[in-house]
């Protein structure tokens, strides 16, 4: 119960701080805290535990969005599961690069099931998405990936989870 409460709980701080701090603020690409969540939460405590904060980060991200119901539900949960696929085969444990390379795939695989999505229902030309908003993203998010993933494991240590 309390592993439960500490992801729900760190979901909802991600939340806050990417509603807060990058949502009107006009930089260059803005790291992806939920993401960012989800796959420390499927490295760190498993899959279990990466779906709950997939959930939660879902309904959270639904309840401001403008999107159809249940894409960012959608959206997050397919990550936390195919982040977990790529956790038996390329995560070392203890690893920061390991980390880093699946934060990056995270927001990569969320971007583009998010870009699938939405190209159904709307007319974009793929390389202007690529380059004005993926790649800055993944930049943005990759670079925050070592500080998130860091505070995290300090504060799951301190509430010991594991």
């Amino acid at each position: 119960m309390k592993r439960a409460l500490f992801v729900m709980g760190m979901t909802y701080v991600a939340f806050v701080l990417e509603v807060i701090l990058f949502r009107h603020l006009g930089v260059w690409g803005k790291p992806e805290f939920l993401i960012l969540v989800i796959v420390f939460f499927t490295l760190y405590l498993g899959i279990r535990y990466g779906m709950l904060a997939a959930l939660v980060a879902g309904v959270l991200r639904e309840g401001v969005g403008l999107s159809p119901l249940g894409m960012y539900i959608f959206i997050y949960i397919a990550t936390a599961c195919l982040i977990s696929v790529l956790r038996r085969f390329f995560f070392q444990p203890g690893s920061r690069f390991a980390r880093i390379v699946m934060a990056f795939f995270g927001t990569g695989i969320a971007f583009i099931i998010q870009a699938a999505l939405e190209y159904m229902s709307h007319d974009y030309h793929l390389d202007e998405i690529f380059f004005d908003v993926l790649m800055p993203q993944l930049i943005v998010t990759t670079v925050a990936a070592t500080l998130v993933f860091t505070t995290l494991k300090k504060l799951s240590e301190t509430v010991r989870l594991k």
